[in-house]
């Protein structure tokens, strides 16, 4: 093999390496299927899926609640004037009436 043919044959063998490494980033979920993991890293997956699932649903309950009958001040339930703070918390039901809302559908789960 000829000094030339070495420096070609060398230069194809990086220009595959990079090949290679920019197919690593465009791999999807799937292709990554058959990598090997431990225990460790497969608990530690399941725990930071169980924790964002936990996020998830707790903005969903801090968020915002609407109603078309809503005025907003009083509890679209009982009429009653609900407390400041839970109207500033975007709350449409007074106290009383949200734990009902609670324990009914507890009740169906």
């Amino acid at each position: 093999m000829s000094k030339d043919e070495s420096k070609k044959s060398e230069k194809e063998a990086k220009d595959e390496l990079a090949q290679k490494g920019l197919s690593l980033l465009n791999e999807t979920e799937e292709d990554f299927a058959t990598e090997v993991f431990d225990e460790a890293d497969i608990a530690n997956a399941i725990e930071m899926n169980n924790i964002q699932a936990a996020i998830q649903r707790n903005k969903e309950k801090l968020a915002k609640e609407y109603h078309p009958d809503f005025d907003g001040e009083s509890c679209i339930d009982c009429g009653e004037t609900i407390h400041k703070v839970r109207l500033d918390l975007g709350k449409i039901r007074c106290f009383d009436c949200q734990t009902a809302l609670e324990k009914r559908s507890k009740m169906y789960r």
